[in-house]
């Protein structure tokens, strides 16, 4: 009988399940889509019951189809950040989650900061943002104060699906900090956040370490899902964490660049945040102890959602350029600003504003969509920029996501970089990660004596051109064209 573990990622646009044995060998994967639903266009929303429903579903189908030859040991849960649930007092949902991108709450958002103490970190940091999940409860607060009159628990997505398996509300150090919620500078619950937008305190779960066992599968659950009876249940942590865990990315000159609908820059770190350094952002890192504690985060709101639009609106140059495979010329071409959904960290925007700049009668739309690649390209190198992240010499970016997928956007990475890039070949890393995370809590790996065990596999993409100074000139230029239309459009860029 095989030994495996059974790792569960609820993304934003779908669930994914990875069954992994001893040797890190993938058994089995699946996938199964869920609906976002928008009431306006710039909700976001989920249903809890649909997220179990399909993670029911998978896990009976991988059951039934490898029972006889895998025995599953633990089941690990990673899942996207940010995300509000609400239970009433029989811990029952009590409307559709509001997931992170949601942007509603960016009319409620400066008022929750005005609540806040005069000189809370908050004020002028991006670790509360519309689409946290303190911001989209102060929205409710506005909006459906009934809602929160009937609440009873606070959770984030991936700690519903925790507490369907066990029974038990709890979240983890890495998931919490995109509440809005967490002190990094306590590893707690911050008491002004949750004063000023009145949230009863236990109301809100346990912080357990990330990797943490958080119980046994509840046995009517275990024989509902065709189980064996008493499976550990571990908590992974947040997506964006757990993923740099799955890439093992633990050199603080090697940050993990993960490509999605918005983009993350995620760089270790050693020692923990000061109050003195609250202009960054910083999450606690997913890692088992002896690997590093913390991660500096950069993101862009902006990135497979800008090329999907642009694709989509350029659809014929699309068809075009699959055949080509290629732009057509050496023409830098115009250039795109792609703030179409604000932005995110270190600078939080409540609106942005996406523009082509530079353009004349050559250009087409094959011309546009190259724009566009570079554009989320160069929001990227923005994001580094402003982390002043700093990437060793011999050290390639190292990239994960389901971007990587997309030739045509690693290619443009690489040329606004001069840099070349590892591309971690996993499709669904966060699952990996997760399952890393199970392998290391039941003593399989130690990823601390040994970084590279479980080292998802990786192929290496060189820039079409490496020229270090005509990648400043552009980045520079898309800098000083990004500022042009926040100020035209009477927006503020820090």
């Amino acid at each position: 009988m095989i030994e495996a573990v059974l790792a569960v990622d609820l993304g934003t646009s779908s669930i994914k399940a990875l069954l992994v044995d001893r040797q890190g060998a993938v058994i089995a994967r699946d996938r199964v889509p869920h609906t976002t639903f928008r009431p306006s266009p710039d909700a976001a929303e989920q249903d809890p019951d649909g997220w179990w429903k399909n993670v029911r579903q998978m896990i009976v189908r991988l059951a039934a189809e490898h029972s006889l030859q895998v025995r599953i040991s633990a089941i690990s849960v990673t899942g996207q950040m940010h995300g509000l649930v609400l239970h009433d007092d029989t811990d029952q949902p009590l409307r559709s989650a509001i997931t992170w991108q949601d942007r509603r709450s960016a009319a409620t958002l400066p008022d929750l900061l005005d609540r806040l103490p005069p000189h809370h970190h908050a004020r002028a940091d991006s670790s509360i943002a519309a689409g946290y999940q303190v911001a989209a409860w102060h929205w409710l607060g506005a909006n459906a104060p009934h809602a929160l009159r009937s609440t009873r628990r606070l959770l984030l997505p991936k700690d519903e699906i925790n507490f369907r398996l066990t029974g038990r509300h709890v979240t983890d150090p890495s998931d919490a900090v995109g509440t809005g919620l967490f002190d990094v500078t306590t590893s707690g619950w911050d008491r002004a956040v949750i004063d000023a937008a009145g949230i009863a305190a236990n109301s809100l779960p346990d912080i357990v370490p990330s990797g943490s066992v958080v119980g046994a599968m509840l046995p009517e659950v275990a024989a509902d899902l065709g189980l064996e009876p008493h499976i550990s249940v571990i908590i992974a942590g947040g997506d964006a964490a757990v993923a740099t865990f799955g890439a093992s990315v633990v050199r603080t000159d090697q940050p993990l660049l993960m490509l999605s609908t918005g983009c993350q820059l995620l760089q270790p770190l050693d020692k923990p945040p000061t109050t003195d350094s609250r202009d960054a952002v910083f999450w606690p890192s997913a890692n088992p102890e002896g690997l590093p504690a913390w991660l500096r985060v950069g993101a862009t709101l902006n990135g497979g959602n800008a090329i999907d639009w642009a694709l989509r609106t350029f659809a014929r140059a699309a068809d075009d350029s699959e055949r080509k495979g290629e732009s057509r010329s050496n023409d830098p071409g115009p250039i795109f600003i792609p703030y179409l959904d604000g932005e995110r960290a270190p600078d939080s925007g409540t609106s942005g504003s996406g523009a082509f700049v530079g353009l004349y009668s050559r250009h087409d739309g094959e011309a546009m969509i190259q724009a566009v690649f570079e554009g989320v390209s160069l929001g990227v190198a923005d994001v580094a920029e402003r982390m002043s992240i700093e990437i060793g010499v011999d050290q390639p970016l190292r990239v994960g996501g389901g971007g990587v997928r997309n030739r045509r956007w690693l290619e443009a990475l690489a040329r606004v970089f001069a840099q070349s890039l590892d591309v971690i070949a996993e499709p669904d890393l966060s699952a990996w990660g997760a399952a890393r995370s199970a392998a290391t809590t039941l003593g399989w790996i130690d990823p601390a004596a040994d970084p590279d065990s479980w080292l998802p596999p990786m192929k290496r993409v060189l820039p079409a051109r490496s020229d270090p100074v005509a990648a400043r000139e552009r980045l520079e230029s898309f800098l000083r064209n990004a500022n042009a239309v926040a100020s035209v459009a009477g927006e503020h860029r820090r």
